[in-house]
């Protein structure tokens, strides 16, 4: 049987999975910008969102491991992750906008 710990952790995991599949989802539209060198009518404003809210959350790990001494290493670990990735779509975006 598994304990609470061990359960915990393995959603933890599956969390961090999860999330990361998530921050790949806009592949696909990136690479439909790249193939026509043109960002059509996508809007860069959900990607810079998300390199906010990475960012935001990685702050926010790193002040509460030092006030509190939790073990926030996984969230600091999939958020940094992920704001690398948003700033690539943001650049993506950038390097193919018209305006």
């Amino acid at each position: 049987m598994v304990d609470k710990e061990q359960l915990g952790a393995l959603f933890g995991y599956a969390g961090m999975v999860m999330t990361f599949v998530y921050f790949l989802s806009p592949v696909p539209t990136c690479l439909q910008i790249h193939k026509s060198k043109d960002v059509q009518e996508f809007s860069v404003v959900p990607y810079v969102v998300g390199v906010v809210n990475c960012s935001l959350w990685v702050y926010w790990s790193i002040v509460t491991m030092e006030v509190t001494s939790q073990n926030l290493t996984p969230n600091l670990l999939i958020n940094g992750i992920g704001a690398v990735q948003f700033v690539c779509y943001v650049s993506v975006f950038m390097l193919y906008s018209k305006t």
